[in-house]
């Protein structure tokens, strides 16, 4: 379990700089290839135990927020 709390705060870590790099809303695809090339890797969501980028989003309230837009 400590690994996956480690993992999670080093990705909350790595979001909040890809965050910080933008000002702008960004589309969760823009997210992961932003996240991507300044991590070197992936959102290691599923190593944490999610099933989805979203689930994972939803659960670090204090780093991101998402909502879906329609239209």
């Amino acid at each position: 379990m400590t690994e996956h709390r480690d993992l999670k705060e080093e990705t909350k870590t790595l979001l909040r700089a890809v965050l910080n790099s933008t000002s702008n809303c960004l589309p969760l695809s823009r997210l992961e290839a932003d996240y991507e090339k300044f991590a070197g890797g992936p959102i290691p969501y599923r190593a944490m135990g999610y099933i989805s980028l979203t689930k994972f989003i939803a659960d670090i309230p204090d780093v991101i927020e998402c909502w879906r837009s329609y239209g």
